[in-house]
């Protein structure tokens, strides 16, 4: 979809091929992710062939006829969203400060995360049939590890003995480290002897890296087969294991940096989600009063 929109704006606009070959190479520098590197350019593709016209050239009365378009004719604020951080990289990367700072700003909607108790996710491991599907949710559980980070996971990042698991060039481009779980550690060797993965630590059923879209239909097949109720998709697994490690005790910074978020803020998020534990909540009145 992206190859082909960008190959027809390349086509039909003067400058459009080299204008995107600089945004793509100035972007990869900068770190910015292949998968976001394509929303960005797919975007600006799309902005240039509505106007048919170079992307650097639009005035400030084009872009807000583009982004109203946005508003008025698509559902939800992801293209509308998408299409300024897109439109905001391009103006940046290519100097153009003025036009950055007329676009408007993106509204932060104050969502809280669903998170599955402790037994949904028990009914939720349980639920597949394969022991690596059971094996799969389960790591992903105990780990929080994004669904990407999993499916480049390689079976040398796994450190039995330090009980770790390595995180290579994960969001940011950080390596991290992020405890392992005893229930996966025992069940290790079983698993490689049964599986026999070569490199890559979850394989799909021909033996090649489990990508991210056959691990997302391993999850679904699951949340269906358990009856779980709540929109859950696999970052669910992520929110509910920080969650869960918040309401077991937990510090905020320790889960920060398992998590690998770059901003305490970020984390902060589960402090509205978490519910203590009965024996951890303790009324202020009953205190003052000692009717504890």
């Amino acid at each position: 979809m992206a190859k082909n929109v960008i190959s027809e704006a390349s086509d039909k606009i003067n400058n459009f091929s080299e204008i995107n070959s600089n945004f793509i190479q100035k972007l990869t520098l900068k770190g910015v992710t292949k998968r976001t590197i394509e929303v960005y350019t797919r975007n600006i593709a799309q902005i240039s062939l509505f106007f048919n016209q170079d992307p650097l050239t639009l005035k400030e009365k084009q872009l807000n006829e583009y982004l109203y378009h946005l508003k008025t004719t698509r559902t939800g604020a992801t293209a509308f969203k998408h299409a300024i951080y897109s439109l905001r990289s391009l103006f940046e990367i290519n100097g153009n400060k003025k036009l950055k700072t007329k676009l408007p700003s993106i509204p932060q909607a104050e969502r809280l995360p669903v998170v599955l108790s402790p037994q949904e996710c028990k009914r939720l491991i349980q639920a597949p049939d394969k022991l690596r599907d059971r094996y799969l949710i389960g790591f992903m559980y105990s780990s929080g590890l994004r669904i990407n980070e999993v499916s480049k996971l390689k079976i040398e990042d796994i450190d039995i003995d330090r009980m770790q698991i390595r995180v290579v060039q994960a969001k940011g481009n950080k390596d991290r480290y992020v405890p392992l779980s005893k229930c996966i550690a025992e069940r290790f060797t079983k698993y490689l002897k049964i599986y026999n993965p070569q490199k890559f630590f979850f394989n799909s059923c021909n033996g090649k890296q489990f990508t991210v879209r056959g691990i997302q239909r391993v999850f679904r097949a699951a949340v269906k087969k358990s009856g779980i109720l709540k929109k859950a998709t696999s970052h669910t697994l992520r929110h509910s294991y920080a969650t869960h490690l918040l309401e077991n005790g937990v510090d905020l910074i320790t889960i920060k940096n398992v998590l690998g978020h770059k901003n305490i803020t970020t984390t902060m998020i589960y402090l509205h989600v978490a519910q203590p534990k009965p024996s951890n909540f303790k009324n202020p009145l009953d205190i003052l009063y000692n009717k504890l």
